[in-house]
């Protein structure tokens, strides 16, 4: 159950971590392009100590993961300038198997109705690297839109959407001695105003062991809820 070094920003810093910065592009073809470079962790990558953020200004929910860890990060910020961001940490899963990881993401996007090749996003992927196949299930990418489901209009501005904190968990069991890159990105619309942001943290238990409630005497029945990702 011993995750990988830091892989839970419990050492208050990146180490472990590569941040990138960069651009993202509306191609003509209707894509969304990522040109992105390795740099050390600048403003758009920010280490956010527990207790200390507060609330997001347009979701009103914590800025600190409420898993109870002592770190979380904010990736990206709220300016545009069709700016992109992001943070991956690569691993081997152990020969022994039987490991889980969980994340956890909330996301803020502007919502400014452009062409969806044009709209603000967020990514959040699950790799493996030998074969550069995403991992189902625990991968998603996010494109700005009224429709998004699990997303809330922002009370403070109706142009914004948020996604309150979310966990998944990961199941690499099947995955043991693989390399695993897991993987965090931001991106403003492609033109020059409208932003995305988002938080995100790992959990540092890495079994595939979870707490759960107690069944006591006397008790007719228990409800047991599977975590995101199975």
């Amino acid at each position: 159950g011993i995750c990988p070094p830091n892989l839970d920003f419990e050492k208050g810093d990146f180490t472990g971590w590569q941040c990138y910065r960069g651009l993202v592009i509306a191609t003509p073809d209707g894509e969304n392009e990522l040109q992105l470079n390795p740099t050390a962790p600048l403003g758009v990558h920010t280490m956010i100590t527990a207790g200390s953020g507060g609330a997001d200004h347009f979701g009103g929910f914590p800025v600190s993961c409420p898993n109870g860890s002592r770190h979380s990060v904010k990736l990206g910020d709220i300016y545009g300038g069709h700016q992109a961001e992001a943070i991956t940490y690569t691993f081997t899963v152990p020969a022994s198997g039987q490991f889980s990881i969980t994340y956890n993401y909330a996301v803020v996007l502007n919502n400014p109705h452009h062409l969806e090749n044009e709209q603000p996003r967020f990514r959040a992927r699950v790799i493996d690297v030998i074969s550069g196949s995403e991992i189902d299930c625990v991968s998603f990418d996010f494109v700005a839109s009224s429709s998004l489901p699990g997303f809330k209009i922002s009370p403070v501005d109706p142009d914004v959407i948020y996604k309150d904190w979310t966990p998944v968990t990961i199941d690499l069991s099947d995955y043991a001695g693989k390399t695993i890159r897991l993987e965090f990105i931001t991106s403003d619309c492609t033109k020059n105003i409208h932003f995305g942001y988002a938080y995100v943290d790992v959990n540092s238990n890495c079994s595939n062991t979870f707490a759960a409630a107690s069944l006591c005497e006397g008790d007719p029945f228990l409800t047991l809820t599977a975590s995101y990702g199975f």
